[in-house]
């Protein structure tokens, strides 16, 4: 298969075009995977900072919550305490029966 001249004047600039577009295409693929690569760094970053702050407030949640817990414990024994020591000191008067002692029924 032989090309003429006339052939040989059309494919030549073809093919230049042809190598043009496939570099173009490879380098829009290079900007396109170096982005991603760009974003999927960035999430990673944020991921790692967003999960030490979030160990960081677990931790800070937990020892908080657990004061909190204790000074209410505390408290709640403090005046059961107080209302234990305030009955010792009110004077102790026996309950009357009340069946026993307020009727006397004599029938014969």
């Amino acid at each position: 298969m032989s090309l003429k001249a006339v052939e040989l004047q059309v494919a030549i600039p073809r093919t230049q075009e042809l190598g043009r577009q496939q570099e173009n295409h490879q380098q829009r693929l290079w900007h396109e995977q170096q982005s991603i690569i760009a974003e999927r760094n960035q999430e990673d970053q944020h991921n790692r900072v967003r999960t030490q702050e979030l160990e960081k407030s677990a931790k800070g949640y937990n020892t908080e919550d657990r004061e909190r817990e204790r000074r209410k414990s505390q408290e709640a024994m403090e005046q059961w305490e107080e209302s234990r020591q305030a009955e010792a000191r009110k004077p102790h008067v026996p309950m009357k029966d009340p069946l026993r002692g307020r009727h006397v029924d004599i029938s014969l």
